[in-house]
């Protein structure tokens, strides 16, 4: 008797365990649908508001919410500076992130999105009538440059110690310290920094130097590598490629020329 009463429990617990998992499973994949962007502005890439109204609104905004609803994620997008942006998805507070330059400090905690959507040009602007000040690379000695802080730019720039230059939080920051003369230079992408020179009203009062870097930058979408979107990469690399071979983020970008 003791032998018959036992055999249903076993099958009991499988059945129980069996639910568990299969509730656990259905609540991570639950989960896994909400998504966690974090960005700055950086226009026209992204933008949090236009002279429109619109907000949340960019090329990068169009390209991620496409990419979002082939996948069946819910986006959430927090603005941050941009520190504070790669400190969250290092520590696994957010999944992802657009316009993200490769270095391998970066890659040691995020997940390059392997195909680059995209790829901006470094510039230097001056005062206004002060661009033959920079003819080349030798004329950044003894100035300041203002840059974005935590952005790469090219080399030898980037990894340059000699150089004396001033990292700020903002590129909006850097350029209106250069139009009010506080610092020599300007360092940032083309088109970001022409269009907020443009929004802020300085582009009469800044314009870009003569010396013109040889040199591109990628951009890609980063994963968290402690995100459980990780797995999903793949996914978002696949529909990037699909994008960009219709011409679709071409299409998106020429919108914002």
């Amino acid at each position: 008797m003791i032998h018959s009463a036992r055999p249903g429990r076993p099958g009991l617990v499988v059945v129980g365990l069996l639910f568990m998992a299969l509730t656990l499973v259905g609540v991570r994949a639950e989960a896994q649908t909400r998504v966690l962007m974090v960005t700055d502005t950086w226009p026209p890439f992204r933008m949090e508001e236009t002279s429109f109204g619109t907000i949340k609104d960019g090329i990068d905004f169009q390209i991620i919410r496409r990419i979002g609803d082939e996948l069946g994620l819910e986006l959430e997008i927090q603005y941050h500076p941009w520190a504070r942006a790669l400190a969250m998805l290092r520590s696994g507070q957010a999944d992802i992130m657009t316009g993200v330059a490769y270095s391998p400090e970066r890659d040691e905690y995020l997940r390059y999105v392997p195909t680059a959507y995209a790829a901006v040009r470094p510039v230097f602007y001056t005062r206004t009538g002060m661009a033959a000040s920079l003819r080349s690379y030798d004329d950044l000695a003894g100035k300041t440059i203002g840059q974005s802080a935590s952005s790469v730019y090219f080399e030898p720039y980037d990894s340059d110690a000699t150089l004396g230059k001033l990292s700020l939080q903002y590129e909006e920051q850097v350029l209106r310290m250069l139009a009010l003369g506080r610092i020599d230079v300007a360092v940032g992408t083309e088109p970001n920094i022409g269009w907020d020179a443009l929004r802020l009203g300085l582009s009469g009062q800044v314009e870009p130097a003569l010396f013109r870097p040889d040199a591109s930058t990628e951009l890609f979408i980063v994963v968290s590598e402690r995100s459980p979107l990780v797995a999903r990469s793949g996914e978002i690399d696949a529909i990037l490629r699909r994008m960009l071979a219709s011409g679709e983020i071409d299409a998106i970008m020429a919108a914002y020329r």
